[in-house]
């Protein structure tokens, strides 16, 4: 890993799941990471319409360092982009780097 392409700021986010006093579930995200350098790479995107709207979906790599306790529960927040985590390679199972394969809807 070249340290020199994690030059993104991200954020790790999980979610935490809370029932209020009408015993309603609640879903909110918290951040388990902050300020993570990151390489951030989109691989496709395309468009199709579904319901008479067009909903645009980007296919995007999110390089990191090794970290345990992400899975496919969390999110990555970058800016004002919100990426929901659809695959996690441990690269070459050497718990070095992380390699994030998300999607995003726009």
């Amino acid at each position: 890993m070249k340290a020199g392409k994690l030059r993104h700021r991200v954020t790790i986010q999980s979610k935490t799941t809370t029932r209020n006093e009408r015993g309603i579930n609640r879903e909110t995200w918290s951040a388990l990471h902050s300020s993570v350098p990151a390489e951030i790479v989109t691989l496709s995107g395309r468009e199709l319409e579904q319901a008479r709207q067009l909903v645009g979906t980007a296919t995007t790599a999110v390089r990191i360092r090794f970290y345990a306790n992400v899975t496919k529960e969390c999110r990555i927040v970058f800016g004002s982009r919100v990426l929901t985590i659809g695959h996690i390679d441990n690269v070459d199972q050497r718990d070095i780097e992380l390699v994030l394969t998300c999607s995003e809807e726009t």
